[in-house]
């Protein structure tokens, strides 16, 4: 069922693998680790940038004087934001999970019982830096699972909050 449902979700390292980008510039292969870091690493850095025009469309739109001009840089501003949330969302499902395989491991039937990475069998399990790599997924995943979720539900509370209270309140004091 949920490889059925995976047409629907939009991976960008696929469409254009990191494997062979940093193995024709650098000369080397990167294994899932490397992927796992740039897949969750650029969305947080569109996010980053965002914020910033973002912040910098708000503040220039307080200093003019005209109405309309300020009203055009603040729905700039809020139309960024909407496009780096919609990244998110397309995002989310790819990489989360991305997220949730790294701790998928398992065991070789060979003398030295070695146990590698299901999505990549290059991957030594029992290495300090897969252990270093899976605390950096458990960070991601307050990031991405739980808190890009939890952003939805939030931001649907204010927006039923904040239109209560302007279709109550008038009301009120009526």
């Amino acid at each position: 069922m949920i490889e059925a449902l995976s047409v629907f979700a939009l991976d960008f390292i696929q469409l254009l693998p990191l494997e062979c980008v940093t193995e024709l510039r650098l000369g080397r292969r990167t294994d899932f680790h490397g992927t796992l870091i740039f897949s969750t690493g650029y969305p947080i850095a569109v996010l980053l940038i965002g914020l910033l025009v973002h912040w910098l469309l708000r503040l220039t739109a307080g200093t003019k004087t005209d109405a309309a001009k300020a009203a055009s840089l603040r729905l700039k501003a809020d139309r960024i934001m909407t496009y780096v949330f919609f990244l998110f969302y397309i995002v989310l499902p790819s990489t989360s999970a991305k997220i949730f395989s790294i701790f998928q491991c398992f065991k070789l039937d060979d003398p030295e019982q070695t146990r590698v990475l299901r999505a990549d069998f290059s991957v030594d399990c029992r290495t300090g830096k897969h252990l270093f790599v899976q605390i950096y997924a458990i960070v991601m995943m307050v990031i991405y699972p739980f808190g890009v979720s939890s952003s939805a539900l939030f931001t649907r509370h204010l927006l039923v909050a904040f239109s209560h209270a302007v279709l109550v309140w008038p009301c009120r004091h009526l």
